[in-house]
């Protein structure tokens, strides 16, 4: 899963690679793969990385609320 950022701001979240448009610049759904974590950066995309350590047991809790940093 990835996120868009744009002006500090998260504005999309990408759960499938997709072709999108970026200051007005059409770019192919195969950046994912080929390009690096820097050059997404230098982009305004950002892999969002999940942190599962404070989930409680599903069992008997239901975990929401997620927030993006």
């Amino acid at each position: 899963m990835y996120a868009l950022v744009e002006d500090g701001s998260i504005t999309k979240i990408i759960n499938n690679p997709r072709s999108m448009i970026i200051a007005d610049v059409q770019y192919p759904a195969k950046i994912f793969q080929l390009w690096s974590s820097s050059e997404l950066n230098a982009i305004g995309i950002y892999e969002v990385i999940t942190d599962t350590s404070n989930l409680k047991d599903e069992k008997w809790y239901f975990n929401t609320n997620e927030s993006y940093a």
